[in-house]
């Protein structure tokens, strides 16, 4: 049996509400009864269903590297697929491939600019009961994607960039069922 600590430092918001009294016996009991029963988590958790991915070589907006140089970061091959020409729209912001001479490596701490592009999403949402703790929420479906880009010349910076990638997302989109196309700043705190 599972041990429950219903404090707000170990399980987060929902432990914290429960612990101020905020939910009914019936939703904790739900909640219990979810993580006491470890294979219905493991089915629905999109991070063990993930596609393969692919590294992607970058030049990074926050700090200059060597000629020939990049930061190896990865996406999924279905980005890569769709989204790696729009990325590249006006300069090589991502490459696939590394040209005789290139190095690349990974670097700690490190965690380059993203394109987050959600499509699929309702406007109008259907009301569903959650499986974790039985309370009624508001689903939107659709489904993320995202892919990570650098600078394609040495004075872009990330907004520059992140505008002429979106608008090359979006230009090929209906109007009425557009992507929702954000930035996930690159972030260095090395």
């Amino acid at each position: 049996m599972a041990k429950y600590y219903l404090e707000p430092p170990t399980m987060g918001k929902f432990a914290a509400k429960a612990a101020q009294g905020k939910f009914s016996n019936k939703v904790i009991t739900t909640y219990k009864a979810y993580l006491d029963n470890p294979e219905i988590a493991k089915q629905e958790n999109p991070v063990l269903n993930r596609p393969p991915s692919q590294p992607i070589y970058i030049e990074p907006f926050s700090f200059d590297l060597a000629v020939d140089q990049y930061v190896k970061a990865s996406a999924s091959q279905t980005a890569v697929t769709t989204y790696l020409a729009r990325v590249n729209t006006g300069g090589v912001r991502a490459a696939i491939t590394q040209a005789s001479g290139e190095t690349s490596f990974r670097i700690d701490r490190f965690r380059p600019a993203k394109v987050q592009i959600k499509t699929g999403r309702s406007t109008t949402g259907t009301r569903e009961i959650s499986k974790t703790s039985g309370l009624p929420y508001k689903y939107y479906g659709g489904r993320n994607i995202s892919i990570p880009f650098g600078r394609a010349i040495a004075t872009e910076d990330q907004q520059q960039a992140f505008s002429v990638i979106k608008a090359a997302i979006l230009s090929g989109a209906s109007a009425t069922n557009a992507p929702l196309v954000t930035l996930l700043p690159e972030k260095y705190t090395g």
